[in-house]
C-alpha cells in the first residue's frame, strides 16, 4: 500500500472512529426511548430510527474493514427488523443484547482495541445470532418463509 493510501486508510478509520462515537450514543438514546411497557405499535414506531442508526454503523464498518463490527451490527439489525415487521415491542434479553453490543463497541472502537475479531465478539455474535433464530420462530407466520 502506497503512503497516499495508507495515510487515506487512517484518516477513514480516525472518521469512522469519530462518528461511531456519536452513532453510540444515539443508540444509547434510542434505546432509553424504547420502554419495555409501551404498547407493541408504539414500541415499534421507535425501532425504525434504531434500525438505521445501526445499518450505518454496519456500513461503516464494512468501510474500513471491521467485519467483526459488521457481523455484530447485522445480528442486531436483524432482531429490529423481526420485531418491526411484526409490530412487536423488543424483549428483555433483546434489549440486554443490543446494549452489550453498545458496550462491546464502546470498548473496541473508542478504546482502540487492537484485537478486531476476538472472544467477546464471537461470544456476542452467537448471543444475538441466537436471539435472532428465537425471534424468528416465536413470531413465524403460519404459512410465511422467513427467508
Amino acid at each position: 500500500m502506497g503512503e497516499s493510501q495508507q495515510a487515506f486508510y487512517e484518516r477513514l478509520a480516525q472518521v469512522f472512529k469519530q462518528e461511531t462515537k456519536g452513532r453510540l450514543d444515539t443508540l444509547r438514546q434510542l434505546l432509553n426511548d424504547t420502554e419495555l411497557t409501551e404498547s407493541p405499535q408504539t414500541a415499534s414506531g421507535k425501532l425504525l430510527p434504531l434500525q438505521l442508526e445501526v445499518h450505518s454503523l454496519k456500513g461503516a464498518a464494512r468501510s474500513v474493514e471491521r467485519h467483526d463490527i459488521e457481523m455484530l451490527c447485522q445480528d442486531a439489525e436483524t432482531l429490529l427488523i423481526h420485531a418491526r415487521e411484526r409490530e412487536s415491542a423488543l424483549s428483555t434479553e433483546v434489549l440486554l443484547g443490543l446494549c452489550e453490543l453498545i458496550d462491546y463497541l464502546d470498548r473496541v472502537v473508542l478504546q482502540s482495541s487492537s484485537n478486531p475479531v476476538d472472544i467477546a465478539s464471537n461470544s456476542l455474535h452467537l448471543k444475538l445470532n441466537a436471539l435472532v433464530v428465537a425471534s424468528s420462530r416465536a413470531h413465524a407466520l403460519p404459512g410465511k418463509s422467513l427467508n
